[in-house]
């Protein structure tokens, strides 16, 4: 027979309590069974008024029958009395000491808890309900999502310390600690291949050397492409995560068939990468006698610190590194002749496809490969997709998925009460991550992403300011100075760089961390595939064994009526969205154009039939009816084809829609930086923090830049100018005088043109990017930076050329006089 516990709690001058298990010894069960009265009497324990359970009401039961039942059942005392002791032994008594919840007993119960079932609370130990019941009611406030809640909870539970809770809402977090901040491991799971070495591969001995310089065995992903058919001119999706060995994959095949007279060409979706590339590739393989050229059909204008890309033939080309236009202006121009001997396409971040943007161009263009060069083999390559298998059916395609991250990475998270706390933990982050070194000898470096330029310059500021060596990093910086930061970064100079989520595409720092200071790009959340792509870039396997990710977001911040508390917990529990392309009603007329000049004469059901692979509401007649009116493509009945006209050619390789190619067309003989400004402004003009500081005395929320309808509002208010100092306000006066005139409309968009109008003129006037830059900032203080000048003139002389080609269409040698002699002074 089990012996009955008795729970006995003393209370010196007060009643004290016996309790007992309802059901068989279960703890967490009991009532009071005895209650009983201790006096001290000359030092001898007096036990008086004991009362016994007996139905629902207590009996007094004398001293003796206590003995008795205390002698019969199992003794547990909660707390050490030295007189009651005494008493147990005299008696014969066994009893044992068993730990309390001082929190229930504050309450008026008892519940018994071990050191491996208690929490820590303080210096006392408590139950895990009263745990619980703290964190629900003292931390899981009301505005805390079930994500955070649970969090919380989670945390509890992996410390069994309440004073970590506490830390991790209030205080600032032991960032060490992973038990606090972190969310989840994805584990460095790599599937065990037999070993394949360069020698076993089918290629070119010569090929063979080269490789075995910095590669002996291939990686999981690449035997699987292999034994996929790689070799074999299969058409393949490679779907695997970053620095999985994908670019080797492209090499593989590409190379081979450059050694075979035939074209490798390697597209990439940003000028910067394609650069980075064909650098690679003329390093790696000139030595082989390939004629390595580059296709971006931009970077033209003589400026110091700028990348001047000169462009070479790609008729005589074996290696062709090229951006999605670069390559399909070949195409709409009707030069696919250039091509022939197509070998090998690689399309690398072939997830591109779902870009809101530049999908359907990239989608329209892969579409056009494989219809003029059917004998080509094409490579698409991608760390993130939800959908690979009906992506690789849309090209027939050979699927090679591979979903082991070759090193483990931590994802954390971190609620922060405010910025400066934020700010204060990602300077330890950076700190402690570049004084740690990796098993292969690597110092840990990190990229921070974030939602502005503005905020990349004032993070990095800072993360200076505390010793930590980073460098601001996006699109505005002049070439020279990205180029240099990224040798920095490769060399191990610098611990950090902080970079805008819109430039993840294009970072190819070799980083172990990645922090997450906002989860916006510009105004909109990341998306999941956006999210997953920038994670993803934590931890290589050359230089670490591991990468982390840090996600931060305020306590009770709001943007657009969602908190970054949502967003943060519905990043970490998505997976990668479905790619799918999406066409908008300028898209459709555009690729339809472009396959029409692709072409050059093509059947009427093969256009259809090209067509209806475009989501589209519009109906093919309809579309190409508008085309024909347009006089941009021309129907043979007899044939049933379609063909291009030289005004469509023109608009197709310009890459034009049709209301700006109709703009072009209709204001031909107007000034040129007219025709120029009504297409496109420079939109990247910022305010300086001098503006910034005195508008937010007027509105809570101040966009950084100036075309905001909202800064249009407060420029153009006395109130507001009165209030900067007279230095500001006379630069505020001078740039709406210089730049806005006579126009009382707030909101007219003649500052933006008149703006655009005077940085075309200062480049035509010889200033450089950079020194056009200064001239805003000191004659207005307002900040353009050069790199975005750079690129908007760039941008110009792109349009200068459609309408030079428009203009030869319709015979007017004057425009395209004009033209060519405002290009030759932009590029300088």
């Amino acid at each position: 027979m089990i012996n009955k516990m008795l729970i006995i709690r003393i209370n010196k001058n007060k009643k004290s309590k016996i309790y007992s298990p309802l059901m068989d010894n279960i703890l967490s069960n009991l009532r009071v069974e005895i209650t009983f009265s201790i006096y001290n009497n000359n030092n001898q324990i007096q036990i008086t008024n004991i009362k016994q359970r007996i139905s629902k009401k207590f009996h007094q039961i004398s001293l003796e029958e206590f003995i008795k039942i205390l002698k019969k059942e199992d003794v547990y005392l909660t707390n050490k009395d030295e007189q009651f002791e005494n008493f147990l032994k005299q008696q014969d008594i066994k009893y044992s000491f068993i730990k309390i919840c001082k929190r229930c007993l504050e309450m008026g119960r008892i519940r018994p808890i071990t050191d491996e079932s208690s929490y820590k609370l303080g210096n006392n130990r408590i139950c895990s309900y009263c745990a619980e019941a703290e964190v629900k009611f003292n931390v899981c406030e009301y505005h805390h999502s079930y994500s955070t809640c649970k969090r919380f909870m989670d945390v509890l539970h992996d410390t069994k310390d309440l004073s970590k809770v506490y830390d991790l809402k209030y205080n600032g977090i032991d960032l060490l600690d992973k038990k606090i901040t972190l969310y989840d491991t994805i584990c460095s799971n790599e599937t065990e291949f037999a070993k394949v070495s360069i020698d076993e591969v089918d290629i070119p001995s010569i090929f063979k050397t080269i490789l075995k310089r910095r590669i002996e065995y291939l990686l999981p992903v690449q035997i699987l492409a292999l034994n996929k058919g790689l070799l074999d001119n299969k058409n393949m999706l490679v779907v695997s995560q970053t620095a999985s060995g994908k670019t080797l994959i492209a090499e593989l095949a590409g190379i081979t068939k450059a050694l075979q007279n035939k074209k490798f060409i390697y597209l990439t979706p940003l000028v910067a990468l394609a650069n980075q590339k064909y650098r690679y590739f003329k390093d790696s393989y000139s030595s082989l006698g390939l004629n390595v050229v580059i296709k971006v059909g931009k970077n033209k204008i003589n400026a110091p610190d700028e990348l001047k890309i000169i462009e070479k033939p790609v008729d005589d080309a074996d290696i062709i590194v090229a951006t999605y236009e670069g390559l399909d202006f070949i195409l709409r121009s009707g030069k696919i002749d250039s091509l022939n001997e197509l070998g090998v396409v690689v399309i690398d971040e072939i997830h591109m496809l779902d870009d809101p943007e530049r999908g359907s161009r990239l989608n329209g263009l892969i579409n056009r490969l494989m219809s003029l060069y059917p004998q080509s083999q094409l490579i698409g390559l991608s760390a993130t997709i939800n959908n690979p298998h009906e992506l690789a059916n849309n090209f027939n395609m050979k699927l090679v998925k591979y979903d082991k991250r070759p090193v483990l990475l931590e994802r954390h998270v971190i609620c922060a009460e405010n910025n400066r706390q934020k700010m204060d933990m990602i300077v330890k982050l950076c700190a402690n991550e570049f004084n740690n070194i990796s098993p292969l000898g690597y110092r840990g470096q990190s990229i921070i992403f974030t939602d502005s330029r503005r905020k990349t310059s004032q993070i990095a500021n800072q993360l200076r300011k505390k010793n930590v060596n980073a460098h601001s990093y996006h699109a505005g910086l002049t070439y020279q100075k990205k180029v240099d930061i990224e040798l920095q970064y490769a060399n191990q100079e610098i611990s950090t760089v902080v970079t805008t989520a819109a430039l993840a595409a294009g970072v190819d720092f070799p980083a172990s961390m990645v922090i997450f200071d906002s989860l916006r790009m510009g105004r909109d959340w990341l998306t999941a595939n956006e999210f997953h792509q920038m994670t993803g870039r934590a931890g290589r396997p050359t230089y670490q064994d591991k990468g982390k990710a840090y996600i931060f977001f305020i306590d009770d911040n709001y943007y657009r009526h969602t908190s970054e508390e949502k967003i943060a917990y519905k990043l970490l529990e998505s997976s990668v969205s479905d790619i799918t392309v999406k066409y908008s009603t300028n898209d459709i007329y555009e690729q339809l154009l472009a396959d029409i000049s692709s072409y050059g004469d093509v059947k009427k059901n093969v256009l259809k039939k090209r067509y209806n692979k475009m989501d589209s509401e519009l109906s093919f007649g309809n579309v190409v009816a508008k085309l024909l009116h347009l006089n941009m493509a021309c129907y043979d009945s007899s044939n049933k084809s379609y063909s291009i006209t030289p005004y469509g050619r023109a608009v197709s390789k310009s890459f034009l829609n049709l209301q700006e190619a109709e703009l072009i067309r209709k204001n031909i003989t107007s000034d040129l930086l007219d025709i120029i400004t009504n297409l496109e402004y420079l939109s990247n003009v910022y305010l300086t923090d001098s503006y910034i500081k005195v508008f937010r005395e007027y509105i809570y929320y101040v966009s950084a830049r100036l075309f905001a309808d909202s800064n249009k509002e407060l420029i153009s208010s006395s109130y507001v100018i009165n209030d900067l100092s007279e230095k500001e306000k006379n630069k505020l006066v001078k740039l709406m005088v210089d730049f806005k005139g006579d126009c009382n409309d707030v909101y007219c968009d003649c500052l933006e043109k008149n703006i655009s109008k005077y940085i075309i003129q200062r480049r035509i006037d010889s200033l450089t990017p950079s020194e056009i830059s200064r001239e805003f900032r000191q004659k207005y203080s307002i900040l353009i930076y050069s790199g975005d000048i750079y690129n908007y003139l760039d941008q110009v002389i792109r349009y200068l050329e459609a309408i030079e080609r428009i203009a030869n269409v319709f015979g007017m040698g004057n425009v395209m006089h004009k033209c060519k002699k405002l290009i030759r002074l932009i590029e300088g």
